[in-house]
């Protein structure tokens, strides 16, 4: 992939307004990465055709895929979609973009960057170093890349790994944000230095802050000796919080004026002590509605914000399933010190049909459980895999529930993944989606079944025969529910 930016002819009027003056565009293909100034424009059309102001030549890329209105990014109908913060954007639909925030364009991936990123420097996509499908080796840590997206953005990572630029991953559990974290420390000039990672949800109260800020002797009881803190330790190297929205509000006050004032102060100290880290945090929550919600602070937020990616969900990259399976399977043969098995054919057909909503973490699960019942056997079979019968498209809670429910009444007349049961505290979606509006809100019941259809639709490419076999239900009466919910009809393009 290449990128071409077209500039008018300057006028006076241009020169006294420039919208995007300091700002470089970052954009991440299979080809690699290209850091190219942002034009000088208030509204660019981003695409594949040569008239676009920001050209993509990337087949992925629909011709007038995107535009970029100021800072409000609206997709244009595009065949393969327009991604902000792991949320896939309907055609007409239009979502704010930060500097930082990393937005898939097709299977490209594109970052608005404000200051110097050296234009026009590339990085190979194809040059970091992990074992792809049919490379005739077995490297059983670090990332597996095969997911074009995925390749993408550990791409741009040899970019914005080389600053001091905190870094936000974003993501569902399980999607691999922990691994992301620890690249950008091993491809930046920190490597050398430590490497210390805190989960924010599993401690609480003075222990959390003692973990972070260190104490000194007496500071609290049990506390015996003086002790440095995680930020201490980690001087010249990289900090990874992982769970960062867990943080109670009054650590991530003290946690602000580290990022702001680089001085760490312990518990029961009154001296500070200037650390020199680099900053990565992660969550699978949505921060700007913990912000609405007053439960984390929005300055934190934008201190923490240095750049925002968001991984996709296990189910947005099948290609990963089989050789992630493979590995775990190596792995735990290598544990118990026997010959890797393979897997059965019909064992792969539902590993790759499966939507794993427990992404990368619940495939490990699944592929370990089955190495053990196999028993020594030479393959791993469907009988060994246990997957739910509802191919994972609903939440586990639900799962639970529905199981719960057909143990102690009779079934329900409708079944099927259509009728099923929403889980408790599912919000209701707006009002108004693609197409018409609906005129009211959705019921939980409503925004659960209509999440189901557009996760078939998105699994399938949009394919409405493919999606009714994935939901068990008829093509007619996948049409009706797309229908029922204002949701357009996938146009070719």
């Amino acid at each position: 992939m290449s990128i071409v930016t077209r500039h008018p002819d300057a006028t006076t009027s241009d020169l006294r307004h420039r919208p995007n003056e300091g700002l470089f565009v970052v954009l991440s293909s299979a080809s690699g990465v290209t850091v190219v100034p942002m034009p000088n424009r208030p509204r660019l059309v981003i695409g594949r055709a040569p008239e676009c102001d920001l050209v993509i030549h990337d087949d992925s890329v629909s011709r007038r895929h995107a535009v970029l209105d100021g800072r409000v990014l609206e997709d244009l109908g595009s065949r393969n979609g327009t991604i902000v913060k792991g949320r896939r954007l309907e055609a007409g639909q239009r979502e704010g973009l930060d500097v930082g925030v990393v937005v898939e364009i097709g299977s490209a991936t594109m970052m608005l960057h404000r200051g110097p990123v050296a234009p026009g420097a590339t990085a190979n996509a194809a040059s970091t170093g992990d074992v792809q499908p049919g490379a005739g080796g077995h490297a059983d840590d670090g990332p597996l890349l095969v997911d074009p997206t995925m390749r993408r953005l550990y791409a741009m990572l040899e970019v914005v790994a080389a600053s001091d630029l905190p870094i936000l991953v974003l993501g569902e559990t399980g999607t691999g944000k922990e691994v992301f974290a620890s690249q950008v420390h091993a491809r930046s000039a920190r490597a050398a230095g430590p490497y210390l990672r805190l989960n924010c949800a599993a401690l609480s109260g003075s222990l959390l802050e003692s973990e972070l800020f260190g104490h000194e002797r007496g500071a609290f009881t049990g506390a015996m000796q003086a002790k440095p803190g995680l930020f201490e330790a980690a001087d010249g190297g990289t900090v990874f919080l992982d769970e960062v929205g867990e943080l109670p509000l009054e650590t991530q006050a003290k946690l602000l004026r580290v990022l702001e004032n680089g001085e760490v102060i312990r518990l029961g100290s009154v001296k500070s002590k200037r650390v020199n880290v680099r900053y990565v945090a992660a969550t699978n929550r949505d921060l700007s509605l913990a912000i609405q919600a007053q439960t984390f602070r929005s300055d934190l937020f934008f201190r923490l914000n240095g750049v925002a990616v968001t991984l996709p969900p296990l189910r947005r990259r099948p290609l990963e399933v089989l050789p992630l399976a493979e590995r775990f399977v190596r792995l735990s043969a290598a544990r118990a010190s026997r010959p890797a098995p393979g897997l059965t054919d019909s064992a792969k057909q539902a590993l790759v049909n499966y939507a794993w909503p427990g992404n990368i973490r619940e495939l490990k699960s699944v592929v370990e459980r089955a190495f053990v019942l196999a028993a020594g056997g030479h393959a791993l079979g469907l009988e060994h895999l246990l997957l739910p019968e509802d191919g994972g498209l609903e939440p586990a809670s639900v799962r639970e529930r529905r199981s719960h429910a057909a143990a102690t009444a009779s079934p329900s007349a409708g079944g099927g993944l259509l009728t099923a049961t929403p889980a408790l505290g599912v919000p209701a979606l707006g009002p108004t989606f693609e197409g018409e509006p609906l005129g009211r809100p959705l019921r939980p019941d409503e925004a659960f079944e209509r999440d189901r259809v557009l996760e078939a639709l998105q699994r399938t490419g949009g394919n409405q025969t493919e999606a009714a076999k994935l939901l068990s239900v008829s093509r007619r009466t996948l049409i009706n529910k797309m229908e029922k919910y204002g949701l357009q009809r996938p146009r070719k393009r």
